[in-house]
């Protein structure tokens, strides 16, 4: 004879919830992924920030004699040069705020799956609570039977 547990355990029911109970926790996973990656990202374009805002400060103490030789070597002078640091930095704080609301959506997105979860486990429980029940009452019966 089976124990109580692997009768509720083996239920359709039981199974089926338990199964939609494990396809959201791989997507609670997989959406926290995505939500650390973005932090990531995040922490790599500041940096990317603060080296593209340094080597522009550089420039505004460029003489004319290093403007010259900047342009000789990378056929733009300085004030170009600013010119493109300062069109990345703007680049730069574009994906900042673009990653700033992934990690936002991330995040309701997670406790959208958390509260599914919830309510699931909440379901399973009480079902789990009735086939227990249910499969003490056939025991009785069958020892009552006898």
């Amino acid at each position: 004879m089976t124990s109580c547990y692997s009768y509720m355990y083996d239920h359709k029911d039981y199974k089926a919830i338990s199964s939609k109970i494990e396809f959201l926790w791989d997507q609670k996973r997989e959406l926290n992924r995505e939500q650390i990656q973005a932090i990531w990202d995040m922490q790599a374009l500041t940096h990317g920030l603060d080296v593209v805002r340094s080597h522009m400060y550089k420039l505004e103490d460029a003489s004319q004699a290093n403007d010259k030789v900047l342009e000789k070597f990378t056929g733009d002078c300085s004030e170009c040069w600013a010119s493109t640091y300062g069109k990345s930095l703007d680049l730069i704080r574009e994906k900042l705020v673009d990653q700033c609301v992934i990690i936002a959506n991330r995040k309701v997105d997670v406790e959208v799956v958390s509260t599914q979860i919830k309510s699931l486990n909440i379901e399973r429980d009480a079902l789990g609570d009735k086939l227990r029940e249910e499969f003490h009452t056939k025991e009785e019966e069958v020892v009552t039977s006898v």
